[in-house]
């Protein structure tokens, strides 16, 4: 039996602040999937790829955003 998704919330996206303290410590890895294309849709950011693909890209926005 395929997987359902959840239904989307407005909880489901994070505020900068709540990614920027686990990207300091290290624990991005511990979201969910939609979670992580949530942030990258705010920031105008690809939505596509495994999750590895996402992180390098939050870790590089931050990295610029610094």
């Amino acid at each position: 039996m395929p997987k359902r998704p959840k239904p989307s919330s407005s909880s489901d996206v994070p505020t900068d602040g709540e990614m920027r303290l686990h990207y300091q410590q290290r624990t991005l890895n511990k979201l969910t999937m939609t979670t992580l294309k949530a942030f990258l849709a705010t920031k105008s950011q690809s939505t596509s790829g495994k999750k590895a693909d996402l992180l390098d890209r939050i870790e590089g926005w931050f990295e610029t955003k610094a």
